[in-house]
């Protein structure tokens, strides 16, 4: 399940390239077209389904396994600000070099760590058997869509 999220993930992470022809995170967020509106929007919810499984933080291990509770990993936690800071540059207008723009480019990952925190405890709270089935029933069509959205655009911009 988790090379699955991973697929979920980079199609996320590639979908909006598409049409600009450019993996630079600055020029995927600088897209400020808006006929790319609907395929952002749909990318960056995959984005935000998909990265609670990549930061480890949905149960992966059965309920009745010996460790039950599993301990605080600290490498696992050095992934969430570059995952949460790329979400930022992809999805949304690069910030002004000022402050305000420092400001404001931490203050959206902090909240995008907060969002994959509960979808997280949302899974968890679900288990492992839910969680794999809300990965397989609702993300996995969901990520078909979007597919779908990233050509459907492409063919429509050109």
């Amino acid at each position: 399940m988790f090379i699955v999220s991973k697929l979920f993930w980079l199609l996320a992470v590639l979908g909006p390239a598409v049409q600009p022809e450019s993996l630079r995170p600055q020029v995927l967020g600088n897209v400020l077209v808006p006929e790319l509106l609907p395929l952002k929007l749909a990318c960056a919810f995959l984005y935000v389904l998909s990265l609670p499984a990549l930061l480890g933080l949905w149960p992966l291990t059965p309920a009745g396994d010996r460790r039950e509770r599993e301990r605080l990993d600290g490498a696992r936690i050095l992934t969430w600000f570059p995952y949460c800071g790329l979400f930022t540059t992809l999805f949304l207008p690069p910030p002004a070099e000022d402050l305000a723009g420092l400001l404001r480019f931490f203050g959206v990952t902090f909240l995008m760590a907060l969002a994959a925190m509960a979808v997280g405890l949302l899974l968890r709270w679900r288990g492992a058997a839910g969680a794999r089935g809300v990965y397989t029933r609702a993300v996995a069509p969901f990520a078909g869509l979007v597919v779908v959205i990233v050509i459907g655009t492409s063919i429509v911009m050109r």
